[in-house]
C-alpha cells in the first residue's frame, strides 16, 4: 500500500481534511467561550468532538457525522497494517483473501469516501 500513489494520495487528502476539520471546531470552541477541560494548544479530533458535544455546540446530525468520521479515521490510522496482516479481525473493512490490487483499490476507495464525509461536515460547519 505504501507503494500505491492511490492510496496514499487519498489518504494525504483525508489528513489534511481532518486537520482542518481539527481546526474549524477549535475556532468554534473557542468562539463560544466554554470553558474547556481540553488544552487548545494542541487539540486532537476525539476531544474536541467531545467538547462540541458535551456544550451542544453543534447540532445533532454534525455530532452524528463527527462520530463516524472519528470511528472511521481511527480505524484506517491505527488498524490498516495489522488489519492488512491478518493480525486483527475486520470490523469496518474486509481482510478476507486481499491481494494488493484488490487493497489498493478498496482501502483506496474507503478513504476516498470517508473525505467526502469530512468535507460536507465542515460545509455544515460553515454555514
Amino acid at each position: 500500500m505504501i507503494e500505491s500513489d492511490e492510496f496514499c494520495l487519498y489518504l494525504g487528502r483525508l489528513t489534511l481534511l481532518v486537520s482542518k476539520l481539527e481546526s474549524r471546531l477549535k475556532e468554534i470552541i473557542i468562539a463560544s467561550e466554554v470553558k474547556v477541560r481540553i488544552k487548545l494548544d494542541k487539540p486532537t479530533l476525539g476531544p474536541l468532538i467531545g467538547c462540541c458535544k458535551e456544550h451542544q455546540l453543534v447540532n445533532k446530525d454534525v455530532v452524528f457525522l463527527l462520530g463516524y468520521i472519528l470511528e472511521r479515521r481511527n480505524y484506517v490510522v491505527h488498524n490498516l497494517y495489522p488489519l492488512f496482516d491478518g493480525k486483527i479481525e475486520p470490523t469496518l473493512l474486509p481482510n478476507d483473501n486481499l491481494v494488493s490490487e484488490d487493497a489498493e483499490y478498496l482501502f483506496a476507495k474507503c478513504v476516498r469516501e470517508l473525505s467526502e464525509e469530512v468535507k460536507e461536515t465542515l460545509k455544515m460547519l460553515n454555514t
